[in-house]
Parts: structure tokens; sequence; C-alpha cells
């Protein structure tokens, strides 16, 4: 049986909280400790376990996710596997070169251009600059920062920075890569971008780590997942176990075929959200490309209120938003709607646009350029299926869009 490439055993990271001092704290210390005994403070009111007893073991080729809620200990542990932190207690062993996006910037050298970054990073891993050379082009071109390579990093945008790390760890030679949440600061083109090339890496048999509050991503590209529980292993298991368990203790809502329920504030509560087929006026979730769906939202306006939003959000199973469309938005003088009452907003969409695949669709409600009452806590699942007989040509280009209208093209010759 093969030796795993990471073998965790009794982990664990300890650190000391201190106040920091603030303007005349030195001074009012200084009185306060002329009237009380000298006494060190007592040690659980210094120390905090950030991760503890941490016991694991992966794989060679494996993606696993690491999931928890803030503060669990995720960071952490990475920096630990990376190098970036030593253990308080017991050890982590490792089998080949890393690369690793843990926080944006991190690993830069924030004087040195993104050109010389690129073979500083290739220098850490020993490759000599002749073969960093080999990786550079498509590292710039996967970055799309042809313009700005020979900057210094530090005039780079948050973006900027995301697109090189990301790239510059996916493109050198390493045996292991280590993602911490980095892709959130990235635009949706790009973090689809990403996605695609961890997964490419996967099928490479390059043993991923990726750490993310997204779980459509996880379930997309990690087959298995640690659930951390306050610095814990609580679960080591399948990914969809690890989400449904993470879910639960988070009460995170999961997608529905219909809701209802009270969201809002005490003027305006959503109530009632769900898909309807345009033909039968029925609840329906599942339907065929091309056909038309009606989307019903009701709410409750309790006080007189002005500037509501309404609207919903189609997003893809990785959370990115494809369509988005809120009521008025095209309209010369649309209704104010804004006296105590039930009211049914619904809006008509297209299902042509989108290709064969499983959608979230959210509701969007709240105070325009003051609160979002209405986020992620409303969530229908839609599924689009290809029509009998209908056949799409040129499957990879369509991934690469976020929707994949049927237009009609015509050819002439002259």
């Amino acid at each position: 049986m093969q030796e795993p490439v990471i073998n965790v055993k009794g982990l664990g990271k300890e650190f000391n909280l201190k106040q920091a001092a603030g303007f005349g704290t030195g001074i009012r210390n200084a009185v306060q400790n002329l009237f009380r005994s000298h006494q060190p403070p007592l040690p659980h009111q210094r120390k905090f376990w950030a991760v503890r007893n941490l016991t694991f073991e992966i794989e060679q080729g494996e993606s696993v996710g690491i999931i928890g809620m803030n503060g669990s200990g995720k960071s952490t542990l990475l920096k630990m596997l990376s190098g970036v932190m030593y253990p308080t207690e017991g050890e982590a062993k490792l089998k080949g070169s890393i690369g690793s996006l843990l926080e944006v910037g991190t690993g830069f050298h924030h004087e040195f251009t993104g050109r010389e970054n690129i073979y500083f990073a290739g220098a850490l891993l020993g490759l000599h600059k002749s073969e960093t050379k080999k990786y550079f082009d498509d590292i710039v071109a996967f970055a799309e920062l042809e313009k700005f390579i020979d900057i210094p990093v530090k005039h780079y945008s948050t973006g900027m920075f995301m697109r090189l790390g990301f790239s510059t760890s996916a493109h050198l030679p390493t045996s292991m890569l280590f993602v911490d949440e980095a892709l959130a600061v990235g635009d949706t083109a790009f973090q689809r971008k990403c996605v695609n090339r961890m997964k490419y890496l996967a099928r490479q048999g390059r043993t991923q780590l990726f750490v993310s509050h997204d779980m459509n991503t996880i379930q997309s590209l990690c087959p298995r997942s640690l659930l951390l529980i306050n610095g814990t292993l609580y679960e080591s298991q399948v990914t969809a176990d690890c989400i449904a368990e993470y879910e639960k203790i988070a009460g995170i809502t999961k997608p529905v075929t219909q809701w209802t329920g009270h969201i809002g504030n005490e003027n305006v509560e959503l109530t009632r959200f769900n898909i309807l087929s345009r033909e039968t006026a029925n609840p329906q979730n599942e339907f065929q490309r091309g056909d038309t769906a009606v989307i019903h939202l009701s709410y409750q306006i309790i006080h007189p209120i002005t500037d509501l939003v309404i609207g919903i959000e189609v997003c893809d199973q990785i959370g990115n938003v494809l369509l988005r469309s809120r009521a008025g938005d095209f309209e010369p003088n649309p209704p104010e709607m804004k006296e105590p009452g039930i009211y049914t907003a619904a809006v008509t969409i297209d299902l042509g646009l989108l290709y064969p695949g499983e959608y979230n669709i959210k509701a969007d409600m709240g105070i325009h350029n003051i609160v979002r009452l209405v986020e992620n806590q409303a969530v229908l699942e839609l599924k689009v299926k290809t029509p009998q007989g209908e056949q799409v040509n040129h499957v990879h280009s369509m991934l690469q869009s976020a929707a994949y209208p049927p237009w009609t093209w015509q050819f002439s010759r002259e």
C-alpha cells in the first residue's frame, strides 16, 4: 500500500492572546499596579488553541476540501502544513514540493515586479531560471497580466495579486497545491477559470487542499473533505456528508422546490417564493431547455415603505451569478407598491438562455442603497434538461460562458 503524502498526527497550535495597549494605557496600568499585588495572569486568560489534536492522512493525487466556520482553524492548519507556521504540538510529514496561495500577496516581494516574483517563486522551489522560463508565458497569460508584468507588485490591486499568486502556484511544477479562500477576491470569470485549472491539476495527479466557504466549489473540486469545528477534526469523509453536517451546524438554508416563511424586517417580509410553469400555472422545478418559467415572490408590507427592491438571481452550482433581474430595472415609471398589504411579484424567464444543468434561484429583496433584507435565505433549485431530439454541438465552448442563447446564425458567400 502506498504511503500517504501528507501524514498529520496530533497537530496543534497555541497562541498567546495579548491585549494591545491604547493611548494612555501604560500610565494607567502603572498607577493601577501600585495598588494591586504583582501576580502573573492566569494561563487560561492568555492562551488560545487555534487547532488541537488533528490527525489525518492524505494520499497522492487526492483533492481534499477543508470546511468550517470562521475561527475553526482552517487557515492555521494550512499555514502549518505549508511551513509558514510551526506547530505547538504534534507533527506533519509531507512528501514533495508545495505550491501555496494562503493570503493575498503572501510569498511576493513587494518591491519586485511581477516578472521578478515569478522567477523568485521558482527559485524557492529549487528551479533554475531556465526551468522557470518554460512556465513563464503560461503563468502570465493565465493571470491576464501581460501589460503589468514589469510593474512592481506593490502597485497591484488585490485582484491582480490573487491572479498572479494563483497562476504561479498552479503552473510551477509542485506535487501539492494549497489554496486558502484566495479565489473569493477574484471576479466571477476568473474564479471559474481557477476552478477549471484545479480540476485539470487533479486529473494530472496533483495533491490539493482547498479551503473555502463556497460549498458548491468545494463539492465540485473535492471528493473528500475535513470538517473542523472549534479547532478539532469533527469529520473526515465524503464531501457531501461533511457539507450536510456543516450546514446543519451553521444553520445554512439549502435549495428547496418551494419556499415559505417570514424574512425581512418590521416593515416588510418575504412570505412565499416558488417557480411555476407558464403553461400549467402549477409549481414546477424541472424544465426543458427553451421552456418558459414564471418566478413568484409573495411579500407583505406591514408599514408604509419606500424604495423597496424586489428581484431574483440565477446562479450556477459554484455560486456564480449568471443572470440577475430586479423589478423596475427597465420600466420608465415602476409602480411604487409601498402601502401596507400582501403583494405578489412575478417575472417570466426564458430558459433557452441556460444550457442543461442544475441551478439555484435566489430571492433578492431590500431597500435601495440602504439594506439587503433577503439574500441567501430563500433559494430554489432549478433543473434544465435537454429537449428530446435536440443536439448541441461544441459542448466545451458552452462551459466558458454564463449563458448559451440559441440565436440563429445565417451564412452567405460572396
